[in-house]
């Protein structure tokens, strides 16, 4: 069983893509100005400064959900107790034996790429 606290994706992905000179990728003006300022000073390789841009983002948690009240039943806790001390007020619950952080990690990714609209390989 896999617990995430708040209903919390307990599987998130990001697809980044190059950003800089090397790319041939516009960057935002903040990124042009410092890109120039280390061309200016000779900056390269290493030195010089890297950017990335968030191309595709996907997550997805177990449809189940077990709240605090559902907690109360099975162990000696309250809602207000676990309110007051974590936060946390239901928790999303893998029940599928073949469910595993793996595999939906696999399925945020591939809505990361779908998004990005990059093809998994």
């Amino acid at each position: 069983m896999t617990l995430s606290s708040n209903g919390a994706t307990p599987q998130a992905a990001l697809i980044a893509e190059p950003r800089g000179p090397a790319s041939g990728a516009p960057l935002p003006a903040t990124a042009r100005e410092d890109a120039a300022a280390a061309e200016e000073s000779g900056a390269v390789g290493a030195d010089a400064p890297a950017y990335a841009q968030i191309v595709g983002w996907g997550y997805v948690v177990p449809d189940k959900i077990v709240t605090n009240h559902d907690l109360e039943k099975i162990v000696e806790t309250s809602d207000e107790w676990i309110r007051n001390n974590t936060g946390i007020v239901h928790r999303h619950v893998v029940v599928d034996d073949q469910e595993t952080s793996a595999t939906v990690g696999t399925q945020a990714a591939r809505k990361a790429l779908n998004l990005a609209n990059v093809p998994p390989h």
